[in-house]
């Protein structure tokens, strides 16, 4: 049947992301490992860079140029994908190591403050999405802009205030040093590119949904799909 066929589809396109994401994961955790992303005064974080722009950068390639990524990525419950940044909780962390004096404040105050608020904010924000979309949409891509350049200033924030060459910010106190090395350097390398991509998915889904009426907001599923396949039949 049309109906099982479109299904092993979408499974198989899902495995295939799944497990392009789970080498990603891999090949940074081996990096990580390995002290690739430590820096020095003498050396431009380069590794660390490329690791944190190039996903974002292929995983927004294939959405513009693969119809079955772009399938996939309709049919996702952005109520769903509002729940993942539960884990900007994690931020806390940055506060806690500030405490400790093994970050610094113009660092750890603004990652940490702005991964909590996203973090505080997602379960009212999912309920909101579930309830009424229309009524949320609006709020629901301000509040994806504002996680989106939290990350990014976040980011930003981290290299001038790291020991390599362009720690412009790094003083005689704490550096950013310690987001080089594992744990944390998964968080620069996977989980802010992977959160990265999350706030563009759900802002360009938004968007479409402002033109459509709010139809298909909180969740995509098989009617999602099915428009976008009529979609490109039509082209």
């Amino acid at each position: 049947p049309r109906h099982t066929k479109e299904q092993d589809s979408t499974m198989r396109d899902r495995t295939k992301i799944a497990t392009g994401i789970g080498v990603w994961f891999l090949l940074v955790l081996i990096a990580g490992d390995s002290k690739a992303f430590v820096g020095s005064p003498e050396n431009s974080p380069v590794a660390l860079g490329l690791c944190f722009a190039a996903p974002v950068a292929i995983l927004v390639l294939l959405y513009r140029r693969s119809g079955a990524v772009r399938r996939l990525a309709q049919s996702v419950d952005l109520a769903g994908l509002t729940l993942l940044h539960l884990w900007r909780l994690g931020g806390a962390d940055f506060l806690f190591e500030y405490s400790r004096g093994r970050l610094p404040a113009g660092f750890a105050f603004s990652a940490g403050i702005g991964d909590l608020i996203i973090g505080l904010t997602a379960i009212p924000m999912a309920l909101a999405l579930q309830r009424d979309p229309a009524r949320a949409r609006r709020w629901f891509i301000i509040w994806n802009v504002f996680g989106l350049l939290d990350l990014v200033v976040a980011v930003g924030l981290g290299i001038l205030h790291s020991e390599s060459s362009w720690g412009l910010l790094a003083g005689s106190g704490p550096t950013t040093s310690i987001m080089t090395v594992l744990p944390r350097s998964m968080i620069p390398t996977f989980f802010v590119p992977l959160f990265i991509s999350l706030h563009l998915l759900a802002i360009n889904r938004s968007r479409q949904g402002l033109r459509e009426g709010g139809q298909h907001l909180a969740g995509g599923g098989h009617d999602t799909g099915m428009a976008y396949r009529r979609q490109g039949a039509m082209r």
